[in-house]
């Protein structure tokens, strides 16, 4: 009997728990109410309602990508220049990229 009692107030204290979620400073969370798009959770401690409101985490902030030694060729098979490229993306709150592309021409 007492067993009885202890899982059950074990499963309502984790029912009380798990509507509370948790979003970090780096990362956006989607919520999705039957599977359909609801809002964007910004950073923070946030209440959904359980069995009902879906999650899905994406992080944010800056990715880098650097390419050097790019070599472009003219249509005779002539080097023409060689280039670094870097580009960043930066993903923000709406969860859309904003790319920066920066080249350094070295002639060759």
């Amino acid at each position: 009997m007492v067993g009885l009692i202890a899982l059950v107030a074990l499963l309502f204290f984790i029912y009380l728990v798990s509507p509370f979620f948790t979003v970090g400073e780096y990362e956006r969370t989607v919520v999705t109410r039957f599977g359909q798009f609801s809002s964007v959770a910004g950073p923070g401690l946030h209440f959904r309602t359980p069995f009902v409101n879906g999650l899905e985490t994406y992080p944010i902030g800056i990715r880098r990508l650097q390419k050097d030694h790019l070599n472009t060729y003219t249509v005779d098979n002539q080097e023409l220049v060689t280039l670094s490229a870097s580009t960043r993306m930066r993903f923000g709150a709406s969860l859309q990229p904003t790319a920066t592309f920066v080249r350094t021409l070295n002639r060759s």
